[in-house]
């Protein structure tokens, strides 16, 4: 059986060395059922080196426990913990199926006043709109009046930027 890694190379077989190299690097947590990864991480994601290349642990964990991975396709995590590896935890999709997945778990792109970089809230975005609309005023004294750049309030005026409201 070939297997698939972090970038859709085919590589071979993990031997029974691998495995359990694989099998020592992580953690079973009882109240969650997650196997913790314990070793590398990269970007939140678990990563597991095999003859000299590093692969996301939870990939490697799919194949070994469950069947390999076809091409194109991603290793979901149903408890959306990215350092679990428990073969339990995990399950195949498309890129689409990843984002929604991420979407209706709440895991997407904040948007508005709940984003950490928000500057405004929602209801001076709709007030900057409704004066600017009014024509009694301009992007530049928007900005001032905000304590805002002069392009940030065009993007919020023209809808570049908060396109929900």
């Amino acid at each position: 059986m070939s297997w698939t890694g972090n970038n859709f190379k085919l590589v071979p077989n993990p031997s029974v060395k691998d495995i359990q190299r694989f099998e020592d690097s992580f953690m079973p947590i009882p109240y969650s059922g997650c196997w913790e990864w314990l070793l590398s991480i990269s970007g939140r994601y678990g990563m597991f080196c095999f003859n000299g290349t590093e692969y996301k642990a939870h990939r490697i964990s799919y194949i070994i426990y469950k069947d390999s991975i076809p091409f194109g396709m991603h290793v979901l995590h149903n408890c959306d913990n990215p350092s679990c590896v428990n073969p339990d935890h995990l399950f195949l999709g498309t890129a689409k199926d990843n984002m929604t997945d991420k979407t209706i778990k709440g895991r997407g792109r904040t948007r508005g006043e709940l984003s950490k970089c928000a500057k405004v809230s929602s209801e001076d975005v709709i007030s900057m709109r409704q004066e600017y609309a009014l024509g009694d005023t301009s992007y530049s004294k928007l900005a001032k009046q905000y304590g805002l750049h002069t392009a940030t309030i065009q993007n919020i005026i023209t809808k570049r930027t908060w396109k929900h409201l």
